[in-house]
């Protein structure tokens, strides 16, 4: 719960509160209702009463242009000045000027069907220079039933904001022309400004048929020419007006922003003869000040009346409720324990009753206390027949029951747990014994294990010798199965370089073959050269003994061949020979590189086989080992169970006195 609902004082004065401010607000909203629906009816009745006044001024001042517009016109028409040479319209229209410079007209003139120009100010165009039929003015004032007011424009000489009336002239029903009035506004924008306030919170705005804003507070708004001559036109929308209050055929309000942001009221009304836009712009503040006067005015009354009902209502509430604080304190010493309790509040109201009330609660709850206290004090003391004989009031009736209860299922109990520990007192002797015997075989079974364990060994030291030796047979064989393939590999490199050299001198035999041959016919030349020499007589005996040296240089060279033929004839003998041999040298290194490596897979498969038999020998000793550790784990065990079953005999015996001391 809150802070604010601790106390009945503060719920009290809270739903007073409550009350009390629904029902006034309620009433303020009735009457704020009522009083806002006047308020706001005055308001209304007020800006629509001040804009009726700024349209019945705006348009007087359109009235007097219009009437004395319209005075010309008529006088123009009755006497047919256009058309009777007695008159002339020209001094007429400067007379006219003259009389009425002072309210702002800038010239009177006249436009005739046939392109005729007058002007009272005075300026005279050259023939063909001004076509008045081509103008806005002429050719709307031919289409309007009454006087013509054309949009607001700034005059290019002067640099003034000018507006056009015109009107046509009629001869025999006919149209023969149109006067028109250059009106300066400067008049229609004093007007407007005479409703600005001081302190610029509200202002009147006019605005054309056409949008153009004629007068503004903020003359930025205002038309104006620019330096090139051309002029600046300033639509409503570009100053944030609503086009609501501009188009509207009555009056009509609307509540937005400005063109600086800030919060407005605008009011709308037109002048119909003039078909001219007026704009009340007012600060929200004014719109709805008495509004929030009110509403101020209502809250601070709604605080004045929270802060007295609230001083009215304690003053009224303390007297009832101080009661409530004994009671309270009451209430915190009974949960403490404390059941003294002596009412100083004596009345035979509501709160007198419930005092007295709480001292006879106290008071009984004292002798329950006392009564029980009693019984569990027996119990404490072993005495499991002491039962509750007082009388016991309500709820309290199931205490005494308890009690009973508790004292009779503790003898029952009791009684149970000496026959138990009687029962246990029993087995305990015979645990104790068999625990005895259980540690004297395990200790016997441990010694055995120890002396298996010491074996294994043994065994596994000489496995592993057997092992190291076996590797080192099986890397000396290696090594000699290397060598003997090294060798092998060198016989047949040798058997290859026999077989060459034995190509070699097949080839040497043949070319002494040649040799010998030329050998041959060199001694068939020399012969023929003996006997053509022998024919030639002295002439040849010169060639005679060429003829004997080429013979017997032949008989040498076939003789050479002949040596030479049977000395390659035993080398290639030899060379057949060393063949032979060295092929049956690689036959037995083979069979002798086959035979190493038949003995170092052998010597491989025994390390193998001594290699898993020593694995197989860890294991057997791992798991001896492991039984060795259980079997002294259970010798530990044993004797501590030993030490236990000692324990729990003495303890049940203790019991065993102890239950003896309850009286059951």
């Amino acid at each position: 719960m809150g802070k604010a609902d601790k106390t009945i004082r503060e719920r009290l004065l809270k739903y007073v509160l409550a009350i009390l401010t629904l029902t006034t607000v309620i009433l303020m909203v009735v009457l704020g209702g009522i009083a806002i629906g006047f308020l706001l009816r005055l308001t209304n009745e007020l800006q629509d009463t001040e804009t009726s006044e700024v349209q019945q001024s705006v348009g007087t001042w359109y009235a007097e242009r219009m009437a004395e517009l319209r005075t010309i016109h008529d006088t123009i028409e009755t006497y047919h000045m256009t058309s009777d040479p007695a008159y002339n319209p020209l001094e007429y229209l400067a007379y006219m000027l003259s009389q009425n410079e002072d309210k702002g007209i800038y010239d009177y003139y006249i436009g005739m069907e046939d392109k005729t120009c007058w002007f009272g100010g005075g300026w005279e165009p050259a023939p063909g220079e001004y076509d008045p039929t081509t103008r806005d003015w002429y050719k709307s004032a031919k289409t309007t039933d009454g006087i013509y007011v054309s949009e607001a424009y700034v005059d290019a000489e002067t640099g003034r904001v000018v507006i056009t009336m015109s009107m046509a002239i009629r001869e025999n029903g006919n149209i023969v022309g149109v006067l028109a009035a250059d009106i300066f506004t400067d008049d229609l924008q004093t007007v407007a400004s005479s409703y600005f306030d001081k302190d610029d919170s509200k202002y009147v705005v006019l605005i054309d048929s056409a949008g153009t804003i004629m007068a503004h507070k903020n003359t930025a708004f205002l038309p104006s020419s620019n330096p090139d001559g051309s002029e600046n036109l300033v639509n409503y929308k570009d100053a944030k007006i609503p086009e609501e209050v501009v188009q509207a055929t009555k009056t009509t309000k609307k509540i937005a922003s400005d063109y600086s942001g800030l919060f407005r009221v605008y009011t709308g009304l037109k002048v119909y003869d003039a078909d001219v836009s007026i704009v009340v712009v007012d600060k929200g503040i004014h719109y709805y000040g008495g509004l929030l006067i009110f509403f101020a005015c209502s809250i601070i009354l709604l605080i004045v009346i929270i802060a007295v009902t609230r001083r009215v209502t304690r003053n009224f509430l303390d007297p009832m409720l101080n009661p409530l604080s004994e009671l309270i304190s009451a209430a915190d010493n009974m949960s403490k324990g404390q059941l003294e309790y002596v009412p100083a509040y004596q009345s035979d109201d509501e709160i007198g009753t419930l005092c007295k009330a709480i001292e006879r609660s106290n008071n009984a709850i004292r002798e329950y206390i006392s009564d029980v206290e009693d019984k569990l004090s027996s119990l404490a003391d072993g005495d499991l027949t002491a039962n509750v004989d007082m009388d016991y009031i309500g709820d309290f009736e199931e205490l005494k029951s308890s009690i009973n209860s508790i004292s009779s299922s503790l003898n029952s109990t009791m009684r149970v747990i000496l026959d138990a520990a009687d029962a246990v007192y029993g087995k305990a002797q015979d645990v104790a014994g068999e625990a005895g015997e259980l540690k004297d075989s395990v200790q016997g079974v441990n010694s055995r294990i120890e002396d298996a364990n010491g074996q294994i060994k043994e065994v596994k030291t000489k496995f592993e010798a057997n092992l190291g030796q076996t590797k080192e047979s099986m890397q000396l064989s290696d090594n000699m199965t290397q060598t003997l393939k090294n060798s092998y590999e060198k016989l047949e490199d040798l058997s290859g370089a026999m077989e060459k050299i034995k190509e070699k001198s097949n080839s040497i035999a043949d070319i002494i073959g040649i040799i010998n041959h030329i050998a041959s016919q060199t001694n068939m030349l020399a012969l023929n050269a003996s006997i053509e020499a022998a024919r030639a007589g002295e002439h040849g005996k010169g060639f005679a003994v060429v003829a004997d040296n080429v013979r017997d240089l032949a008989e040498q060279t076939t003789k050479a061949v002949a040596d030479s033929e049977l000395l390659i004839q035993e080398s290639v003998s030899a060379v057949d020979e060393g063949n032979r041999m060295v092929a049956v040298a690689v036959d037995e290194m083979k069979a002798v590189v086959d035979a190493t490596e038949n003995v170092n897979e052998c010597i491989s498969n025994i390390a193998d086989s001594i290699h898993e038999e020593t694995a197989i020998i860890e294991s057997v000793a791992q798991s001896i080992s492991d039984i060795d550790a259980f079997a002294k784990g259970t010798e530990s065990t044993s004797a501590e169970c030993v030490e236990m079953t000692q324990g729990l005999y003495s303890e049940i015996e203790k019991m065993h006195q102890i239950i003896g001391n309850f009286k059951i």
